[in-house]
């Protein structure tokens, strides 16, 4: 799994131009949060107002 998010994060990197320790330190805070049973805010969905609801 280690190996994954090191090439996760190499990835997401190269894609945004940000620092490797950058992405792997969000990535580990999402990882946590996960295992904790919490949802990071940028995974849940937007929540459907009434009148958006489908009949």
């Amino acid at each position: 799994m280690a190996r994954q998010l090191v090439k996760r994060a190499d990835q997401i990197a190269m894609e945004r131009g940000l620092a490797r320790e950058e992405v792997m330190a969000q990535l580990l805070r999402i990882l946590v949060q996960g295992h904790q049973g919490n949802v990071p805010a940028e995974f849940k969905p937007p929540v459907a107002r009434p009148e958006q609801r489908p009949p």
